[in-house]
């Protein structure tokens, strides 16, 4: 595949990507019934729970945490 191909493709990929998390938080919302304002925190969380706090998210993932007081300390490092 030729540079510009590829390019092109990664380009593409990414903007999809894109695309869909737009509207993650909203059809997370829509699909548990909780506001949209609930949707984007939970996935904010999740997020920072995931990629900036991965020893707690495996806490909660072994049981040791619940994933209320996670989502609590989660959101000191965030907001």
């Amino acid at each position: 595949m030729t540079r510009d191909k590829e390019g092109a493709r990664l380009w593409k990929q990414t903007r999809a990507f894109y695309e869909k998390r737009e509207f993650a938080p909203a059809e997370l919302a829509a699909a548990l019934g909780i506001t949209l304002t609930a949707g984007r925190q939970l996935v904010a969380d999740a997020l920072e729970l995931t990629y900036r706090l991965p020893r707690l998210w495996d806490q909660v993932r072994a049981g040791r945490v619940p994933a209320w007081a996670a989502r609590v300390i989660s959101r000191e490092t965030h907001d």
